[in-house]
């Protein structure tokens, strides 16, 4: 069975740092990305050094504006390092929102991921509703490149294409994926 070649830990609040950091402890030798706005990465890169983390393979990715754009600015980044197994950390009410999103986003482009939920204060799941949204806004990114957000301007992201491909480029990706999952 393959391995996770990185981490990506989407940005929250910094009780989900502690317990990320806690969880690439168990991991070392995968870099992590975490990928976060820029004022929100400037402030968990200042708690990580408060911390005495090892931020040696810490990769940041400041394009990201909410949880949507967390997975379609970071895809082509792993693309290019080639990485095609990553553990999906974040908080566990964020959790099926997330994982609605990497489905679409990450699956669409051949990457496998495993959910790592990290315990939360917060009791309330995020509604339904919220999920629906996120996942139609995947699906518009899918088919379109757009996301939905800044009044459906394209996503640019350092110059890398967006994210719309054709229908056979989609399929392989999730084929892809669950090949590399089953083995």
């Amino acid at each position: 069975m393959p391995k996770p070649q990185a981490i990506v830990i989407l940005g929250g609040d910094l009780q989900r740092f502690v317990q990320a950091a806690n969880f690439t402890q168990t991991h070392p030798g995968l870099d992590i990305w975490i990928s976060c706005g820029e004022r929100q990465c400037r402030g968990i890169q200042r708690f990580l050094n408060k911390i005495d983390f090892n931020q040696e393979q810490v990769y940041y990715d400041s394009c990201p504006t909410d949880t949507v754009t967390n997975f379609t600015c970071t895809v082509n980044i792993l693309l290019e390092r080639k990485i095609r197994y990553v553990y999906l950390l974040t908080s566990d009410y964020h959790l099926p929102r997330s994982l609605a999103i990497a489905l679409i986003v990450f699956g669409s482009r051949g990457i496998a991921f495993e959910p790592i939920s990290l315990p939360s204060s917060q009791s309330r799941q995020e509604s339904w509703l919220l999920i629906l949204r996120d996942f139609c806004r995947s699906l518009l990114w899918l088919f379109t490149g757009f996301t939905g957000v800044e009044e459906l301007q394209p996503i640019v992201n350092r110059d890398k294409p967006p994210g719309g491909l054709s229908h056979r480029k989609k399929l392989t990706g999730y084929v892809e994926a669950f090949v590399l999952l089953r083995g």
